[in-house]
């Protein structure tokens, strides 16, 4: 990955490390799995922010997503939310005319939505110690060792007396069943939201020196906040 000439890579995970926003972006080239060898990769992908010029010129854009117009999911009772919002401006221009240029970007992304999680929670027969007419379970307090064999609950119910004094702390941190069991063993449907917000800004310099020799220089930043609030079952 390169920006403005400049390698762009993120040591840690070998993939872009700055962005550039669709507005400020001039260009963009890829040359894939045979890029010439003064390159390190063999796949190489360019990208060319704008630059002033000796005339002004700008942008203003809002991208706008709700859940308005969205349909139901088949799985979900209502429509997950959604709130994504894409917006941003940029300014370019002579600083001295046909000597030094300029040019400033922002973008910034609102996003909130909601995906559907399916899940499987213990049921109020469970909570219970009753599993009847599911797999049998066997009393492990008659395993013999001679037989290699345990014998199972009667009727498939575990006494409340033995459960383990971890089940009874872990259990709350499941929620109830909130629609009934089906055939693909899902009886927990939630629309568990997700937020993702960030602010970008980049700011490009160019400097015509003499006719043959010209300066650039770019500033990027990202600050994120990536938060999401979790409300799936605790496995």
């Amino acid at each position: 990955y390169h920006l403005d000439f400049v390698e762009n890579i993120n040591l840690l995970d070998q993939i872009a490390n700055v962005v550039a926003s669709v507005e400020d972006a001039q260009e963009m080239s890829t040359n894939l799995h045979n890029a010439p060898a003064r390159f390190a990769a063999t796949s190489v992908i360019t990208v060319i922010t704008k630059g002033g010029t000796n005339h002004f010129h700008g942008t203003a854009y809002d991208f706008l997503q709700n859940d308005a117009v969205n349909a139901r999911n088949w799985f979900s009772t209502r429509v997950p939310l959604e709130r994504y919002n894409l917006f941003g401006a940029n300014l370019g221009g002579p600083i001295l005319k046909s000597k030094l240029f300029g040019f400033f970007d922002y973008s910034g992304l609102r996003n909130g939505s909601a995906v559907v999680f399916n899940g499987r929670v213990p049921t109020v027969a469970e909570r219970g110690g009753d599993f009847s007419g599911q797999r049998t379970i066997y009393d492990p307090a008659t395993y013999n060792a001679a037989t290699g064999t345990s014998a199972p609950f009667q009727n498939n119910q575990i006494p409340t007396s033995r459960f383990d004094n971890f089940a009874d702390l872990w259990l709350p941190n499941y929620p109830a069943p909130n629609t009934p069991l089906t055939s693909s063993n899902v009886n927990y449907v939630k629309n568990l939201p997700t937020t993702n917000h960030y602010n970008e800004y980049l700011a490009r310099g160019d400097w015509n020196i003499t006719a043959k020799h010209t300066l650039l220089a770019t500033f990027a930043d990202n600050s994120g906040l990536l938060t999401k609030t979790t409300v799936r079952p605790n496995y």
